[in-house]
């Protein structure tokens, strides 16, 4: 997978040459092309942070983005604000960075002349939010109306209210990291694996005892001991599990050592 970076103002491609001169992010359709092509089909991730810029671009890379062969997903990592969540709309899985927002609005410009040319204009703007709050409607299942009132209000959606309204789909870093076992020692220790493997592989050959075994009885406070200690390192790895099965079955206590043998040699 490809990873195509969307920062910066979304400008036409004419004026890329100043932005590069200074070094400033930008998005333009002739970068976004040339990207897709040299990917070849490969699927891509489009990470996503720009405040918006040209509608006419943000149309051609979006265009460009829907012809494209491969498979597109796209992660918001800051603000997706304006053209930019029109591009984003490309992607087939949205997912929004927790501290990211995701912005809509109305298309704006500046004009000149007189009220005819300000009417026309108005019509012009009209028309456009239009199709782009049909593009939002689609995207969040809701009502034309609905987008088009969210444009309106010029909605800022948070992560969570991304993924409620619909216009996301997952907000990244929800899964709860595997629990790691943690120690400070100058020795080498023994991982809670390797030793419920041990305690299994014990069990085993106490069932598969033969005649020539060296038989080794406990007392109770013996096997007491041994069991406290094997529950005891054993539980440190299985105490955050969500799976009682699993926890059962490396719990000492249900697979009683007492007066049992064991074979050594």
């Amino acid at each position: 997978m490809k990873t195509l970076n969307l920062h910066g103002l979304v400008i036409d491609s004419d004026d890329a040459w100043f932005y590069n001169l200074l070094e400033i992010e930008n998005i333009n359709a002739k970068s976004v092309e040339e990207f897709l092509a040299e990917a070849n089909g490969e699927d891509v991730k489009l990470s996503i942070d720009s405040r918006g810029g040209s509608v006419t671009s943000g149309s051609s890379i979006y265009t460009m983005l829907m012809n494209y062969q491969g498979k597109i997903t796209a992660e918001v990592t800051g603000l997706c604000a304006s053209i930019a969540s029109v591009i984003m709309l490309a992607a087939e899985h949205i997912a929004v960075s927790p501290a990211a927002s995701i912005v809509i609005h109305n298309v704006w410009s500046v004009n000149q002349g007189d009220y005819r040319d300000m009417a026309k204009q108005s019509e012009t703007l009209k028309e456009m939010s239009s199709s782009i709050a049909k593009m939002y409607a689609k995207r969040m299942g809701c009502s034309l109306d609905e987008a088009q009132a969210a444009m309106d209000e010029e909605t800022f959606y948070s992560a969570d209210q991304a993924v409620e309204a619909g216009i996301a789909d997952e907000k990244l870093f929800e899964e709860t990291k595997a629990s790691l076992q943690m120690m400070a020692s100058i020795e080498p220790m023994f991982s809670s694996e390797k030793i419920a493997k041990l305690k299994n592989f014990m069990m085993a050959q106490i069932k598969n005892e033969t005649n020539n075994m060296q038989e080794v009885k406990l007392d109770s406070e013996q096997y007491q001991g041994l069991t406290d200690r094997l529950d005891q390192i054993i539980s440190f790895e299985n105490s955050e599990t969500d799976d009682p099965e699993a926890t059962k079955a490396n719990n000492s206590a249900d697979k009683p050592l007492k007066n049992q043998l064991f074979k050594f040699g």
